[in-house]
């Protein structure tokens, strides 16, 4: 993917009519790996980056297939060695008839249980929505996603237009300075005392 250009001007080149351009954005300290995706309709145009290295971003493309009735739907999965995170994406055949959707999923660990396609149907249906787990259905206006687990963090936008583009901003937040406690250290032993002893006091006989 040709980084230098933003993900928008890329899909202007794409020629089918309907795609997804999906830009992640790894802002932690542990790199992203072993991207598997599952198309439910259309197709990979530019596929995944086999990394993303922390402090760095990659794009990649879903399209409609040639002569096809339907969309771009599918899922897109990353993994680390302390979490993993899914996209679910939908770019329908008609959007005048059917809304856009997008969910983010993030697990702990490295695996998670089941295929990508069942995870799929999973965050493409109407499942209880969590902290881990968040799903928007786009109709005339964007909505943002943020999930979260423990120290991580994923944010992402989608836009309801034919050739749609989904960012995510993948992110770790370290937790927070020690505070400040005035008065932290002890005051210096007050001797003046010791050095200025009481004088003494003579009774007359």
């Amino acid at each position: 993917m040709e980084k230098h250009r933003d993900l928008e001007e890329i899909l202007l080149s794409v020629p089918q009519s309907r795609s997804v351009g999906i830009e992640i954005t790894n802002k932690t300290s542990v790199t992203l790996r072993n991207p598997s995706y599952f198309c439910q309709s259309g197709e990979v145009f530019t596929p995944p980056s086999p990394s993303i290295s922390p402090q760095s971003r990659e794009m990649c493309v879903f399209v409609k297939r040639h002569l096809s009735a339907w969309g771009v739907s599918g899922a897109l999965l990353y993994v680390s060695e302390p979490f993993s995170f899914a996209l679910m994406f939908y770019n329908p055949r008609n959007n005048t008839i059917f809304d856009h959707q997008y969910s983010v999923e993030i697990f702990q660990g490295p695996t998670i249980s089941g295929s990508l396609e069942s995870l799929y149907w999973s965050m493409r249906g109407d499942r209880p929505q969590s902290q881990t787990y968040r799903k928007e259905v786009l109709d005339k206006k964007n909505s943002s996603i943020v999930v979260s687990d423990g120290p991580y963090s994923i944010s992402a936008t989608m836009s309801n237009n034919n050739k749609a583009v989904l960012k995510v901003l993948v992110e770790e937040t370290r937790g927070p300075p020690p505070k400040y406690t005035p008065n932290c250290f002890p005051h210096p032993k007050d001797i003046s005392k010791d050095r200025h002893p009481q004088a003494f006091t003579y009774l007359p006989k």
